[in-house]
């Protein structure tokens, strides 16, 4: 593809690497384009500060492509049209909005998610990652603003720069970089283990089945030094003073405990930095509480629901999905199987 087959339109976001565009293909096909910043014909003020991106950038973007091609097609995966032959322009479908915005305009407007919706949402992140982890691909970022919702209300995962290919599902990957964004990233990880699984992208679609119910995000971690000490100067993903895993940041941790409950002893003291967490009050779960305040009955009622069958299996697929433990959460095909999206789920039984 050529830059040239593309007529690009404004600019509608902005991300750590690059900037989306509408754009339309010279045969008249809708589109966004994601183009690598800086970019000279698009952002040539910037591009004139600093005209090349840095080596990570332009790996991300590779990467990107190299997912896309690799996975092929899917439903609930964005749809790729194509990309230059330099890599730094990307052509993807076009979608309505992400679930970061969408979940914010209803509760600005006081219209929570319907329990229907919310089930097609969930079923279609499972949907992309049972092909994506079958196909040995971990995306390694799953949040909202990563989830977008095309016109008919299909979920498809998108923004793939932190994809790990090569890796069959459950198999272990060793952790070199800081992997997830804060608030989604897995409780293994926090801890300062050194290998990870699949199981991290299952837990962060537990955190966003919480933040479509809870409409706001529940374990909000303070971004500064990640063992809480004074060492070093201003924000960091690692301590200049103490020598933690790069992925380890207590506070989010604090919270995970606080709402997840507290691992059992063997599994603290086996993680990499269990010398900060070790000493720590200890929590039980409180998952099922927060599901009865959130799952209420007139948000059942609107769907026709039995509130109690709701919460039960809103709760056992949140257990499912986000065990502390990571051999404890299922796979993707193992929470679809839940009965939480069987059809007529929530009816009385």
């Amino acid at each position: 593809m050529f830059r040239s087959d593309l007529i690009v339109g404004r600019r509608i976001g902005v991300g750590s690497y690059g900037s989306v565009w509408e754009a339309a293909l010279d045969n008249n096909v809708e589109c966004v384009a994601k183009v690598l910043f800086p970019d000279r014909d698009l952002d040539p003020e910037q591009y004139k500060e600093k005209p090349a991106p840095s080596v990570h950038v332009a790996a991300s973007f590779k990467r990107e492509v190299a997912v896309f091609e690799a996975l092929g097609p899917h439903p609930n995966i964005i749809g790729f049209m194509g990309a230059t032959a330099d890599r730094t322009c990307l052509v993807l479908e076009e979608a309505t909005c992400d679930l970061h915005d969408l979940v914010k305009i209803r509760a600005q407007q006081s219209r929570p998610i319907r329990l229907a919706s919310l089930r097609n949402i969930m079923e279609g992140v499972l949907e992309a990652l049972h092909f994506m982890h079958s196909n040995g691909v971990v995306h390694r970022d799953i949040k909202p603003k990563n989830i977008l919702i095309t016109s008919d209300g299909t979920a498809k995962l998108c923004d793939f720069g932190m994809a790990k290919a090569g890796m069959p599902e459950l198999w272990r990957a060793k952790a070199r970089t800081e992997i997830q964004t804060l608030w989604f990233r897995a409780p293994e990880l926090l801890m300062g283990a050194e290998y990870y699984t699949s199981a991290i992208d299952i837990y962060s679609a537990g955190c966003v089945l919480l933040h479509m119910l809870c409409e706001r995000y529940q374990m909000q971690g303070v971004l500064k030094q990640p063992c809480g000490c004074s060492g070093g100067a201003g924000v960091s993903s690692q301590c200049a003073v103490h020598n933690v895993s790069i992925n380890f940041h207590a506070d989010q941790l604090k919270k995970v405990f606080q709402l997840l409950g507290t691992p059992n002893p063997e599994v603290l003291e086996s993680m990499p930095c269990s010398e900060w967490f070790l000493d720590w009050e200890e929590h039980p779960c409180k998952l099922q509480s927060l599901v009865n305040s959130t799952v209420t009955d007139s948000y059942c009622s609107l769907a026709l629901q039995s509130p109690e069958n709701t919460r039960m299996e809103t709760s056992a697929l949140l257990e499912g999905l986000m065990s502390i433990e990571h051999h404890g959460r299922c796979t993707a095909a193992a929470a679809l199987a839940l009965p939480f999206f069987a059809r007529g789920a929530g009816s009385p039984r």
